[in-house]
């Protein structure tokens, strides 16, 4: 009888470990552990969880790959210049990893640049979110194979927009683009808003527009708005349409 409670609370202990088995990283998203190399993303969710959690991670020395595409919002990105669609994009924030699109499309992203008084994630004090796929990237990331259509970008700051990077460093290779890009103030690029680390654009298309409103209109360019002076910055292969 013994023998046989033991054994029955060993099963019941193990069923309710594997029950409450927690995400390992701090903010419980199943798909992702802060100690893993390399996770697939196939949903709408899953994109922004990774959002999320780059406020808390940089993915250095990890691969995020796209395993599917991902529709974020329905309908023409150029209604969106008045009236914005179901949901909103903030932005991947400080990225230092890999992200492999693996040849599929994200399209329907609705980004809008702002300034905010908060100490919202660990951003302390007076910051901004700015206008990109990625709201800024680290010089040792890597963006590639991606498709980002349908897709609208706005911003009133001056610290840049870009459809896929507002600023930062990083290689940006293989990626196509047909979003609408615009700013009232400085650093606008169809790729890259403005290039402050060392980058490498190579085999990149951009066949969406770029648009400055307002008294400003400086550092624009259709695929870089403007490397800074002391950066490292190659572009090469690349169409602006």
């Amino acid at each position: 009888v013994a023998l046989l409670g033991v054994a029955s609370w060993l099963m019941f202990r193990n069923k309710t470990t594997e029950g409450t088995q927690t995400a390992k990283n701090s903010l419980g998203i199943e798909w992702y552990d802060e100690n893993g190399k390399e996770f697939t993303i196939t949903t709408v969710e899953e994109l922004y969880e990774f959002g999320e959690l780059s406020y808390h991670y940089d993915f250095a020395g990890q691969t995020i790959k796209l395993g599917a595409d991902i529709v974020v919002n329905e309908g023409d990105a150029a209604d969106w210049v008045d009236v914005m669609p179901e949901r909103e994009w903030e932005s991947i924030y400080g990225f230092a990893g890999t992200f492999d699109g693996q040849g599929h499309t994200i399209s329907g992203i609705y980004c809008n640049g702002f300034l905010y008084q908060t100490n919202k994630w660990r951003v302390m004090g007076t910051d901004h979110v700015t206008a990109g796929l990625f709201r800024n990237t680290q010089k040792e990331c890597v963006i590639k194979n991606l498709k980002l259509v349908n897709s609208y970008f706005y911003s009133d700051l001056n610290s840049g927009v870009g459809s896929i990077s507002s600023y930062g460093g990083g290689t940006f290779d293989s990626i196509y683009t047909d979003a609408i890009v615009i700013s009232e103030k400085l650093y606008v690029g169809g790729i890259m808003g403005r290039a402050t680390a060392d980058t490498t654009i190579t085999n990149c298309w951009f066949d969406g527009s770029v648009e400055v409103v307002g008294g400003y209109g400086r550092y624009t360019g259709g695929i870089l708005g403007r490397a800074d002076s002391k950066t490292k910055c190659k572009i090469e292969h690349c169409l602006n349409s």
